[in-house]
């Protein structure tokens, strides 16, 4: 496995199409969950600054969102057995991709199980943890500031209409 991920952090700009397969092994019911940890580890390799700047937005974006679904998927249907060692590859992809997203957020069933296993963590990917809740708290706020500026920007509209204009439009 050594070979592949050295081989694909070389140029991993030429790999990102192998994140489908990736995907499918995340999303597969294969009940041998070294398989699913070594595609979160192939992916943690294959998602970074270079790929971002080779994708276009809407690729970039459809990989984010295919990637948050499969590592949710494989998180909420994961053996006992497999747990620790999945969440920690887990954790350092979701950190990849937090770093570079702006749209990458969690479901709260997923943020409750790192949060409940974050204490059985090594100290690095402990740290890369805490920088996913915080960057997942942000997001979550950015978002909600944002639904509020709309909000608030139709109202200030509405308010900008002469009263006998408003009359008229809730006539019709």
């Amino acid at each position: 496995m050594e070979f592949f991920t050295n081989l694909v952090s070389k140029d991993p700009a030429i790999y990102w199409p192998l994140s489908k397969t990736l995907f499918k092994i995340l999303k597969g019911d294969d009940p041998k969950g070294f398989f699913k940890i070594q595609a979160c580890s192939l992916l943690a390799v294959i998602i970074n600054t270079n790929v971002q700047d080779s994708l276009e937005e809407p690729e970039w974006d459809s990989l984010t969102t295919e990637s948050l679904e499969a590592i949710e998927y494989a998180v909420r249907n994961m053996d006992r057995f497999q747990k620790s060692k999945l969440l920690e590859e887990v954790v350092i992809v979701l950190s990849r991709l937090f770093q570079m997203s702006e749209k990458a957020v969690l479901s709260r069933d997923i943020v409750k199980i790192l949060l409940s296993h974050k204490q059985k963590f090594s100290p690095n990917v402990r740290r890369r943890c805490n920088i996913v809740m915080n960057k997942q708290q942000a997001h979550i706020y950015s978002a909600q500031s944002q639904q509020k500026k709309r909000k608030s920007d139709t109202d200030i509209k509405t308010e900008q209409i002469s009263p006998d204009k408003k009359t008229k439009i809730e006539e019709q």
